[in-house]
């Protein structure tokens, strides 16, 4: 038991909040856009950072970073973008002109990968085929973990390719990424015993939004992934995870104001479904020969809980800045069945420079 350890369980409202400053400055120049911000964070080091637009998730890193995003459209039907800290997910979602900012906890499920990524550099190209596009964004960066130290953190890549196209007042999009990680498993990691270290993971992506007229509409997006893990030689066979995360959301613009918006999410984070590591174990043993005899078993990895998200916003322009209250209740959080529910709330006011 000593040898053992619980991750804690993720805090993801005060992982957003941290009580940080942000000011942003964008400059545009013929087909080429820049957006940077600079982030203060409460003991009023200033640290310059890209934030998809929102508030960061997470701050575990006090040295000074530059983020950047750079947009340049090469022709009329392609587009090319360069990220510095910044996710190939959030590349994706500037060169298609879509972006999701009301939620602080129930985040796209497409944007994770059952850890925090601290992506160092990434790339996305986009080019439109009539009413259809085909987007490849490329990252590379770290898996950013409660155990690992600044100077061992493992490292990861990720290769997407996404397919989208708007028909009317509907969007769709379908996609498939590949995720490398050197030392880790879903951000995980392993004995030796079990596991030589680092994965590949597959996942497909679905999402399809529309709008119904005056100011309603609705998204809902789905990810399934399939991870082989690189097994020991105390291993029968390498590990294999199925995995899933999903979101719908429900939005209205002009409730009780011309510039508000009501938004409502339920969203599943990234949660392991079935799988684990087939072990070659004794299950017997042979008096007469002294010797154990040995049996395939499974390792499960699936969780017995299943964490749900569901987060309520609301936003209205105020006295010259933006007014936003967020409310949310997690369930059984980190997919612990015994877990309490996590409930919280966040009000924010931002002036415009």
């Amino acid at each position: 038991a000593k040898t053992l350890k619980r991750l804690p369980v993720d805090q993801p409202l005060r992982q957003a909040m941290s009580g940080h400053g942000y000011r942003s400055a964008s400059a545009a120049a013929g087909p080429v856009s820049v957006t940077m911000s600079l982030r203060q964070n409460a003991l009023g080091e200033q640290r310059i950072d890209l934030t998809e637009m929102q508030l960061s998730e997470e701050d575990h890193v006090r040295a000074r970073e530059m983020a950047l995003l750079a947009v340049s459209r090469i022709t009329p039907d392609t587009a090319v973008a360069l990220g510095i800290s910044q996710t190939g997910r959030t590349l994706q979602q500037q060169l298609a002109e879509t972006s999701e900012n009301a939620f602080l906890v129930a985040r796209d499920p497409m944007s994770r990968a059952g850890f925090h990524p601290r992506p160092f550099a990434s790339i996305g190209v986009r080019h439109s085929f009539g009413p259809v596009a085909l987007s490849v964004t490329s990252e590379r960066g770290k898996a950013v973990t409660t155990f690992e130290r600044a100077h061992d953190t493992p490292g990861y890549t990720i290769n997407s390719v996404t397919l989208d196209a708007r028909q009317g007042a509907a969007r769709f999009s379908l996609g498939a990424s590949h995720l490398s990680e050197d030392e880790t498993v879903l951000g995980s990691r392993f004995s030796p015993l079990l596991a030589t270290g680092g994965a590949r993971t597959t996942f497909v992506d679905a999402a399809a939004a529309v709008r119904l007229g005056r100011g309603w509409a609705l998204h809902g997006s789905y990810r399934r992934g399939w991870t082989w893990a690189r097994g020991s030689g105390g291993l029968v066979d390498n590990g294999h995870l199925a995995s899933q995360a999903f979101a719908f959301d429900v939005s209205k613009q002009g409730l009780f104001a011309i510039d508000d918006t009501l938004a409502f999410r339920l969203m599943q984070p990234l949660r392991v479904t079935s799988g684990g590591f087939r072990l070659s174990a004794p299950v017997s043993y042979d008096y007469e020969s002294r010797t154990a005899l040995y049996g395939d078993r499974l390792l499960s990895l699936a969780p017995g809980g299943r964490e749900l998200d569901f987060e309520f916003a609301y936003g209205l322009g105020l006295f010259g800045g933006r007014f936003d209250f967020n409310g949310f209740v997690r369930t059984e959080p980190g997919n612990v069945r015994s877990a309490k529910r996590d409930v919280g709330a966040a009000i924010r006011f931002t002036l415009s420079e």
